[in-house]
């Protein structure tokens, strides 16, 4: 196989990827980003093909970018080079990636930046002065935890995971129901008061003036503007249908700059603070006990404790802080 052969299999795993498979855009994007990056390296080795790649070369791989890295970054770049040699025909015990040992998830997590208390409350800020969408958007991520595709379609067109139906908003408690979590799984959330009385505010106010005002400029017929009301009708709505997962991060981000973070905000970093609040509460002034890492695991929709456990352990920031102090 020739050194140019590598962009003609980038090429061929990009196609699988986007035309064959389910997986999110966002996974898409890591994956062939790290296949990219790992190609690169090999050609610069004078590796011309799969064929020649060891052990000893996708150890050299790893090693020579892991400085700053944390664990599950790194293992994260094995899985795309593994998936992309299996792709290639070196499967099983033939694929020199899958003999590289992962490396332990002892470093500071880094992985979904977790918000600070400040941090979060100028972000509420920010998105109480652009209007009940934006804060129902960052409430629900903040207090719920989906991930922002358990929410948002990647297109227009494509199904809405977050319906009507899978609201529930009482006076004293409520639920968001995940239909289509990952790897399928089904998982039900309890909505504190915050969410709920910022949803209840979005869909009793913004939503409905949406919708009306779709009806009053011929984009909604009349006849059925009963079903947007109904429960299986999309929550979030843009500015001429479902708010998609582009959409969900273009808002997350500008009211990240409005609220003059050092950093891009995005939807993970919201989910990521949700979860390090049930874990470590009392980084948010919360005076209860943390959370179980199996309960808070269930509550994210994870299906290891060991991924709800990074989100308990110190970030750089808070290591920096101690080591000041």
């Amino acid at each position: 196989m020739k050194m140019s052969q590598w962009a003609d299999l980038l090429d061929s795993w990009t196609a699988e990827l986007t035309t064959e498979t389910a997986l999110a855009e966002r996974t898409i994007r890591a994956y062939l980003a790290d296949a990219e990056a790992f190609a690169r390296w090999a050609e610069a080795q004078g590796i011309e093909g799969p064929e020649q790649v060891t052990t000893a070369d996708v150890r050299g791989w790893r090693d020579s970018g892991a400085a700053g890295k944390a664990p599950a970054t790194i293992n994260r770049r094995l899985i795309s080079v593994a998936k992309l040699l299996d792709f290639a025909g070196r499967t099983g015990r033939a694929n020199p990636a899958r003999r590289v040992p992962r490396l332990a998830d002892v470093a500071p997590s880094d992985e979904g930046r977790a918000l600070t208390l400040n941090e979060w409350r100028a972000v509420r800020r920010a998105a109480e002065a652009a209007g009940q969408l934006e804060t129902a958007l960052v409430c629900l991520l903040r207090y719920a935890g989906p991930r922002v595709g358990e929410i948002a379609p990647e297109t227009a067109r494509d199904p809405c995971p977050l319906l009507l139906g899978d609201i529930t908003i009482g006076p004293r408690s409520g639920e968001l129901l995940i239909r289509r979590g990952k790897g399928g799984k089904r998982r039900r959330i309890p909505l504190v008061l915050e969410a709920r009385d910022a949803l209840s505010a979005y869909l009793e106010g913004d939503r409905r003036q949406r919708l009306d005002a779709w009806v009053i400029r011929g984009r909604l017929p009349v006849a059925r503007r009963e079903w947007w009301d109904g429960p299986s009708a999309p929550v979030f709505l843009g500015e001429r249908g479902p708010l998609t997962v582009r959409g969900v991060r273009h808002i997350v981000e500008r009211l990240g700059r409005d609220a003059r973070l050092p950093y891009v905000l995005g939807p993970h970093d919201l989910r990521a603070t949700f979860i390090s609040a049930l874990v470590d509460p009392s980084k948010y002034g919360l005076r209860k006990e943390p959370m179980p890492l199996h309960v808070a695991a269930r509550l994210a929709g994870h299906s290891s404790v060991d991924t709800t456990a990074r989100y308990a352990a110190p970030s750089l920031d808070d290591l920096a802080r101690w080591m000041d102090d």
